[in-house]
């Protein structure tokens, strides 16, 4: 790669020796000389480097999980056949925190507040996640993620309920988004959509595993012996935008 950025740096195109002195552009070349000369030319350290500066930015900081989930990322590679180029792009944004919000770096900090007026830095993690002004926009979206989850596993022949209410032992209630039953297996199933950040979305996963696990066991002493097998399932959706909140 290094031998290739003295190539470009030595050109004699007039088009490319002028892009060349436009100072940001000049600024960027010369921090990719110091990548290459760092790490030796070599593409997959670029690479990483490159996605190291990306993490700590920002935009980019939602996305440091990214590599660790490929489905995750199969939708830039295949969009539905139903989007529009229009549509995208706009997903392209909202996925790497690119639509634009008063919470931007570049706005002094007093330009930053949320405009519903909640005191709180308008980045799109907390408008996607936090604002009360969009309380109602994530109760929908939760909503439409379990009817999809539901038709989806009627279709594949589960018999679904929602929002079953388990009472356990010591009297404490959970009501999960859907109980699913299929012969002799029993599958509780609560949705949830949480940031993606520094920690991975397995965290959360356990987190909800642990949560409903006393449900495992609200069958009396006598009838365990034929107690049909329970699991615990939390699909995630993960926002990918950066929280950068006070």
């Amino acid at each position: 790669m290094r031998s290739r950025l003295f190539k470009i740096a030595t050109t004699a195109d007039p088009l490319t020796a002028t892009v060349l002195q436009i100072p940001a552009v000049e600024r960027f070349y010369q921090t990719l000389l110091r990548w290459t000369e760092g790490n030796g030319g070599n593409t997959t350290n670029i690479n990483k480097e490159w996605g190291r500066k990306l993490q700590e930015s920002y935009s980019g900081n939602g996305l440091r999980q990214g590599s660790t989930s490929g489905v995750s990322g199969n939708w830039v590679r295949n969009p539905p056949n139903f989007w529009s180029g229009t549509d995208f792009i706009n997903a392209v944004k909202l996925r790497g925190n690119l639509l634009p919000t008063k919470g931007i770096p570049s706005n002094p900090p007093h330009e930053r507040r949320c405009r519903a007026g909640c005191n709180k830095t308008e980045s799109l993690s907390h408008v996607l996640q936090g604002c009360p002004l969009t309380h109602w926009h994530r109760i929908r979206r939760h909503d439409r993620v379990a009817g999809r989850l539901r038709q989806i596993s009627e279709r594949n022949g589960w018999i679904v309920e929602e929002a079953t209410r388990l009472r356990l032992a010591d009297g404490s209630l959970r009501k999960p988004d859907l109980t699913m039953v299929r012969g002799d297996t029993i599958v509780v199933c609560d949705i949830t959509i949480v940031w993606e950040g520094p920690n991975p979305l397995t965290m959360a996963y356990q987190q909800k595993v642990a949560y409903y696990r006393p449900t495992h066991n609200i069958l009396p002493p006598e009838e365990e012996e034929n107690a049909p097998d329970f699991y615990t399932a939390g699909p995630f959706i993960g926002n990918s935008t950066s929280r950068n909140e006070p």
